[in-house]
């Protein structure tokens, strides 16, 4: 049970599929892709914007969102890093899907309330880790992870602040 349990995890469609049956709402998957560009273009245009990442990475791996601007094609890195061109937005497909299959999701936009945490619009996430029990999946840790400033050598850093697993409330430790 435990290596089927990381083979779903491994892969966000099978997980996402299994987290829709218990309620827990899931970004949709516009489109996979195994490398054709056509499938950007496609997705792009029922999805203003859109997020690209390998279906069974970790940590954001060379995974970055892309939309149309007035100046053209343009897109960001994970890591902060700005894809200013249709050129760069290209270097970044080809090294995504150079490593497996990618999928093209909604990107995902914080909720007002939450916009003044992000100045750089990258989406707050809440990340939950859970624990399989005899009476089911129960939640175990969870934090709210917000995106720092960039740095000068253009990485960007995330501040944690743990979130109760039993009521829900932020810690600002």
């Amino acid at each position: 049970a435990m290596e089927n349990s990381k083979q779903v995890l491994g892969d966000k469609i099978k997980l996402a599929e299994k987290l829709s049956a218990l309620s827990i709402p899931m970004v949709e998957t516009a489109r996979v892709s195994h490398g054709d560009w056509q499938d950007l273009e496609a997705a792009l245009i029922r999805h203003p914007k859109l997020f690209c990442k390998l279906r069974s990475g970790n940590q954001g791996e060379s995974a970055f969102a892309v939309w149309h601007s007035e100046q053209g094609l343009q897109g960001l890195a994970h890591d902060g890093k700005n894809l200013p061109n249709e050129t760069a937005v290209r270097q970044a497909w080809q090294l995504l899907t150079g490593k497996g299959e990618v999928l093209l999701q909604a990107l995902l936009i914080n909720h007002p309330l939450l916009a003044a945490a992000s100045p750089a619009d990258v989406a707050v996430t809440l990340r939950l880790v859970t624990r399989q029990t005899p009476e089911g999946p129960c939640a175990w840790w969870a934090e709210l992870q917000v995106a720092g400033e960039d740095t000068s050598n253009g990485a960007r850093g995330f501040w944690r602040f743990p979130v109760s697993v039993h009521d829900g409330r932020l810690s600002c430790l």
